[in-house]
């Protein structure tokens, strides 16, 4: 009986050989590296070696000019008009904020948000500059409305620079075009190809757009006040216009004369 009561004992049950069989599997999977005996699911941590990205691109100059409060800011808020100063500066210009009436200010859904401004951007610091030159005109204000600000590269000084540019300038709306073109030599006489015969090319603009128009720079011949010579720098077409509508369209028709001078030298 007692043999009879060891052998039974000693007779493995079927749980005990399904453990017996599942430690031998895991065995050899241990011993092939390929066991998650143990192992925790947990959300893979990224290489000490590989950092987060960092943006490195600086910030843009920009400018805000705050317009909330200024009675003539319906110029500068219409499309076009801002349309035309991208256009005649390079910057990107965009309207933002939100009107605020004064009794807005202590109104709880207007908390935290930023009045009504003018946002400048440019990849340049003299370009934002000349943008905001032209929105002060269009507001026909002699002074940076209270609250306007500028960020990125900008010298401290530029809005007071742009004051100045402001009250300085005896014609609202000016710009300089260039005469030469890259890589391209200029003929001699090219200042009477632009002028044309008895100067009836430029004669003409200066009819149909009411501009101010002087051709200046090296070779140009055109006598500075200041200096008694000419300017030490290319020879271009200045663009005077009292609006900037009269300026954008003078503009279009020098670069148009300009383009077929260049032509018809270029086929001689």
């Amino acid at each position: 009986r007692i043999q009879i009561l060891f052998e039974k004992m000693s007779t493995p049950t079927a749980a005990q050989i399904a453990a017996m069989k599942a430690a031998e599997i895991t065995a050899k999977l241990i011993a092939k590296g390929s066991t998650i005996k143990n192992e925790v699911l947990l959300p893979k941590a990224e290489p000490t070696t590989k950092k987060n990205k960092v943006n490195t691109v600086s910030e843009n100059p920009s400018a805000e000019i705050m317009i909330n409060d200024l009675p003539t800011r319906g110029l500068v808020l219409k499309s076009t008009t801002q349309e035309q100063i991208s256009q005649m500066t390079g910057a990107i210009i965009v309207t933002k904020g939100r009107y605020q009436r004064p009794q807005d200010k202590y109104n709880p859904h207007m908390m935290g948000e930023k009045p009504l401004y003018i946002h400048i951007t440019a990849k340049d610091a003299g370009v934002v500059r000349k943008a905001v030159h032209f929105v002060l005109t269009a507001l026909n204000v002699s002074s940076i409305p209270s609250g306007s600000k500028y960020s990125g590269n900008i010298d401290p000084v530029l809005l007071k620079c742009c004051e100045r540019d402001f009250k300085d300038s005896t014609v609202p709306f000016n710009e300089k075009v260039y005469v030469g073109r890259p890589n391209v030599l200029l003929p001699p006489d090219i200042k009477q190809r632009i002028l044309g015969p008895n100067s009836s090319y430029l004669s003409h603009i200066v009819q149909q757009t009411n501009a101010k128009i002087i051709i200046r720079g090296q070779g140009s011949g055109h006598i500075e006040l200041e200096s008694g010579q000419e300017l030490f720098e290319p020879m271009f077409i200045q663009i005077n216009h009292r609006t900037l509508e009269g300026l954008v369209e003078a503009k279009q028709l020098v670069d148009s004369l300009l383009d077929t001078v260049f032509t018809l030298c270029s086929s001689i």
